[in-house]
């Protein structure tokens, strides 16, 4: 759940207020150094050398392979700051909830990071740090703003995040009728965790669904139209042939097909296991304890004693008697 906060808040991420020190180019207190490669600036403290290597080793090997995908430059003066502590973060990102892992603001190019040791998971500073880059590209300029779902479905697709394995949930709401609309994956941030982690999914899936179907090319156009301000119809037939009610129901029907045998989900959990299992191994001990005193018995070609033990035959006068011993 905390990986799934940590992307959450690049949703959040246009509606921050922006600190003063980014909106006007300064930085904020501290001891910083800056290091540069291309375009982009990491800003940093002494200790954080490392840090600020890999990341831009990152973005170097990264980033010109998103750029081709998306078809749009790596915009030059993006400014990455990293973090060295939580409370220097918290000042920083001025009043973002304490589990955020990251923050872009992309008018004024700026990343704020977290060092990478104060990130839970391993690879979590990466995958953050690409996630909030790729939201500076798509949306540093342009008469608007992408859509939600191509925001995030990109962002998380393009930076490896792993929640985008994370099927189940997916499937879940796919069998119960739970999952969105385009138009109601706008108002992910009104959702609760739950419901905004179904949201994010679809994103991503939607943009899988495309890339699939049309294309990387068909990604880049729908940027660059949404980017223009473009009627969402009129693009969607350039690019696909099909308007975009069309393209949506037919990801739909696509969910309902991959997702449908999830309906054993409706009545498997973890209790139903158990006890089935429990069930099962009793039976199976119950069958394994007859068969294996009846072939005792046949290898011994006697016949399998009476139940009370006590009975004996007379094999002269074939009447059944007590034995005494027995008793004592």
């Amino acid at each position: 759940m905390r990986r799934f906060f940590f992307v959450l808040m690049a949703t959040l991420l246009l509606f921050q207020v922006v600190p003063t020190w980014a909106q006007q180019g300064n930085l904020p207190p501290g001891e910083w150094i800056e290091k540069q490669s291309g375009g982009i600036v990491v800003i940093h403290e002494p200790g954080e050398r490392q840090a600020a290597d890999a990341l831009l080793k990152l973005y170097d090997e990264r980033l010109p392979e998103i750029s081709a995908n998306l078809g749009l430059d790596v915009p030059a003066g993006i400014r990455v700051f990293i973090a060295p502590s939580h409370a220097r973060f918290r000042y920083m990102t001025r009043g973002l909830p304490e589990w955020t892992g990251g923050v872009a603001y992309p008018r004024q190019k700026v990343i704020i990071l977290q060092a990478p040791r104060l990130y839970q998971q391993q690879g979590q500073f990466a995958v953050t740090a690409l996630h909030e880059a790729i939201h500076i590209m798509t949306d540093h300029d342009g008469a608007s703003h992408l859509p939600r779902w191509l925001s995030e479905g990109l962002a998380m697709y393009l930076s490896g995040e792993t929640m985008y394995k994370q099927r189940t949930p997916l499937g879940r709401a796919v069998v119960f009728g739970k999952t969105y609309t385009l138009e109601g994956i706008e108002e992910m941030l009104r959702l609760g965790p739950e419901q905004a982690r179904v949201a994010y999914l679809q994103s991503i899936n939607f943009v899988e669904f495309i890339v699939e179907r049309y294309g990387w090319p068909a990604i880049a156009q729908l940027v660059q139209g949404y980017k223009a301000g473009e009627n969402d119809d009129e693009m969607f037939i350039a690019i696909t042939g099909r308007d975009l009610f069309d393209v949506e129901s037919a990801w739909h029907r696509d969910l309902r097909h991959h997702y449908r045998w999830y309906g054993l989900l409706n009545w498997i959990n973890f209790d139903t296991i158990l006890w089935s299992s429990a069930a099962l191994l009793v039976i199976i001990s119950g069958g394994l304890a007859i068969y294996r005193r009846r072939s005792y018995y046949k290898d011994k070609g006697d016949e399998e004693p009476p139940i009370d033990g006590g009975e004996k035959q007379d094999p002269i006068t074939g009447e059944w008697y007590v034995d005494d011993d027995y008793w004592q």
